[in-house]
């Protein structure tokens, strides 16, 4: 157990994408390379409640294998699922019509709690077209964070600005790093 936890609407998101993406036949071959326990919640979409708080190592075994069976290793897949998972979860600002990127950030930091814990976020911004977006008390992996990045991506986009740069810049999968932050330039 890592501690960290994610809202089982995430893990759905991703089954979702399997299935979008591969096929559904592939989900049924993909749980053979999953622990268990594991295999049993994806198996099972009346166990897995989309309100629920899973471990966030439920999350990653799941990417994981998706990106080693799925996807030959490539590691590309980690941002796609991320985008899908904005366009899964509708993320277009909360059904808002919104023309500011710096208010939709706002947003999502308001709502980064409903599936992430424990954990906050917090924005700087640079400009009107530059923030950085910064991810307090969750420890994070490479798989999440590559996700996050899709999923910035594919939120901007959703909400009619064209990403510009979307990068990581500091990992909390590194000890010594306290937050994930992620450099955001648009038009």
């Amino acid at each position: 157990m890592t501690g960290m936890q994610v809202k089982g609407l995430t893990l759905k998101s991703r089954i979702r994408f399997v299935e979008k993406t591969y096929g559904k036949d592939a989900l049924i071959g993909l749980v053979k390379h999953l622990r268990p326990e594991t295999a049993a919640l994806v198996s099972d979409p009346v166990k897995l409640r989309a309100t629920a708080w899973y471990d966030l190592e439920v999350q990653s075994e799941l990417d994981r294998a998706v990106c080693k069976h799925l996807a030959n290793g490539d590691q590309g897949v980690y941002r796609k699922m991320g985008a899908f998972s904005a366009e899964f979860q509708s993320f277009r600002a909360g059904g808002k019509d919104i023309r500011d990127p710096i208010k939709m950030f706002q947003i999502i930091g308001a709502v980064f709690d409903r599936y992430f814990q424990p954990g906050h976020m917090e924005l700087v911004k640079v400009s009107d077209k530059e923030t950085y977006l910064r991810l307090f008390e969750f420890r994070s992996v490479k798989e999440n964070c590559l996700s996050n990045l899709g999923f910035l991506e594919k939120s901007l986009e959703l909400n009619g600005f064209t990403p510009v740069v979307v990068e990581e810049t500091q990992c909390s999968e590194d000890p010594s790093k306290k937050y994930c932050e992620y450099h955001i330039k648009w038009k």
